[in-house]
């Protein structure tokens, strides 16, 4: 292991090494299918860059024109190192209206040196060094106004990673989505007793953790609007099928709109 010291937070993190060499940090959708066109618009994924080299990646979604959120853990600052064999950042690069990794994304923007993180959730703002074009490939996903979403409504993730567990997703790595069921609070509390309120849970998909799909969000439907409920923070492969666990975002969207509506 590793230790690293977030100077931001007055907080010690410790990370697996083969997070910070290298192991893609991208969405496990388990028994997913293609994505189609245009339908997921505000998905967006996040490169973390060393020296130009991919070094891992989070999904994220667009909530402004100059913000998108992810989780705080795909998020390792550059400073503070505590030790010398620990890799730096150099650059965050945001890329938007793609589907297939493998080819060219309808945008490519800077992301500012250090995010917007919360300070008790898993929860990330990135903002962007120049706006975000809204166009048919790229929009803004909505926010929850109620947090009334439970084991009935219709939700999806959404990802480019494995589609098994250590079996990656072929080139060119097309965005895969799967519905979803969220698990009430009662047995989420019942199944993972130590999660506090601000936190819900979904039905297990995660494998092979850590390369659970961080920052990648649970959106769910409602009045014919996709409102994004969840953000990923910890997926299980527990032989007693624990659940996934998710930031709950209606508890935080004060904290979120004081951000993204600086810049409207």
């Amino acid at each position: 292991l590793i230790e690293l010291t977030i100077c931001a937070l007055d907080l010690v993190c410790v990370i697996r090494i083969e997070e910070l060499l290298g192991a893609q940090v991208r969405s496990s959708i388990v028994d997913g299918k293609d994505a189609e066109p245009n339908n997921w618009k505000w998905m967006a994924y996040l490169k973390f860059m060393n020296e130009d080299k991919e070094k891992w990646g989070c999904g994220a979604t667009i909530v402004s024109k100059y913000w998108v959120m992810s989780a705080a853990s795909c998020w390792i600052p550059d400073v503070c190192v505590s030790r010398k064999s620990a890799p730096v950042l150099r650059k965050t690069v945001l890329t938007v209206g793609l589907i297939d990794l493998q080819n060219e994304a309808d945008q490519f923007i800077g992301i500012d040196r250090n995010p917007q993180i919360h300070g008790v959730a898993d929860l990330a703002l990135f903002h962007t060094t120049d706006p975000i074009q809204m166009n048919a490939k790229v929009g803004l996903i909505s926010l929850p106004t109620k947090d009334n979403f439970g084991a009935s409504s219709l939700c999806w993730i959404m990802g480019w990673g494995d589609v098994r567990k250590g079996t990656p997703l072929k080139k060119p790595q097309k965005l895969q989505q799967r519905q979803i069921s969220i698990i009430s609070k009662k047995d989420c509390k019942d199944k993972r007793p130590g999660l506090g309120s601000n936190m819900l849970c979904a039905e297990d998909y995660a494998c092979d953790f850590p390369k659970g799909d961080y920052g990648g969000p649970l959106v769910c439907k409602a009045d014919n609007t996709l409102v994004q409920v969840g953000i990923m923070s910890s997926g299980s492969c527990d032989p007693n099928g624990l659940p996934g666990v998710y930031t709950r975002v209606y508890e935080y969207r004060s904290w979120i709109n004081a951000y993204i509506n600086q810049d409207t």
